[in-house]
């Protein structure tokens, strides 16, 4: 099996705010379809890895420290 980091990846590139918005409707739509809320703070984090702020990895680790701090009380 192919290690992912090796396959070649394209240079990143700047979205445009409807580039943006319409990413974030199909995130929606398709949480929404498998009957899975797109709450804010998901929102905020989608949002936050397209315009380049956060990458994946960090959006992910976030949302399981949330977790985690969440059933750790």
């Amino acid at each position: 099996m192919t290690n992912p980091d090796e396959i070649p990846r394209k240079p990143t590139r700047i979205l445009t705010a409807g580039e943006i918005e319409r990413e974030i409707a199909g995130i929606r739509a398709g949480l929404e379809m498998g009957g899975v809320p797109f709450t804010a703070e998901a929102e905020a984090a989608a949002r936050a890895v397209l315009n380049g702020e956060i990458t994946g990895d960090e959006a992910i680790a976030r949302g399981l420290a949330e977790l985690n701090s969440r059933t750790a009380q």
